[in-house]
């Protein structure tokens, strides 16, 4: 089972060094490439979880308002202002 997941991710890595032909470069010049690649995967991985759900939210609470629980009232607000105002 590890020697299939072995020959597995080999298998990946050369399909990637194929699609990117990063190959044919030196050995130091794969590294720093691979080295800049990983850093940009985990800076957008990490802004992904960071600040995808907030701004996913922001945009929901946009289109969708939902009036406060256990209040009775309707409140629609933009921004600081309130538009309508319901009781």
């Amino acid at each position: 089972m590890l020697e299939l997941i072995k020959k597995w991710m080999a298998y990946l890595y050369l399909h990637y060094e194929l699609a990117t032909c990063i190959y044919m470069f030196e050995p130091w010049e794969r590294k720093l490439i691979n080295g800049a690649v990983i850093v940009i995967l985990a800076l957008v991985t990490f802004s992904s979880f960071v600040y995808l759900p907030k701004y996913t939210e922001t945009l929901l609470h946009f289109l969708t308002p939902v009036p406060p629980v256990g209040t009775g009232d309707i409140h629609i607000q933009h921004g600081s202002e309130k538009i309508v105002s319901i009781s």
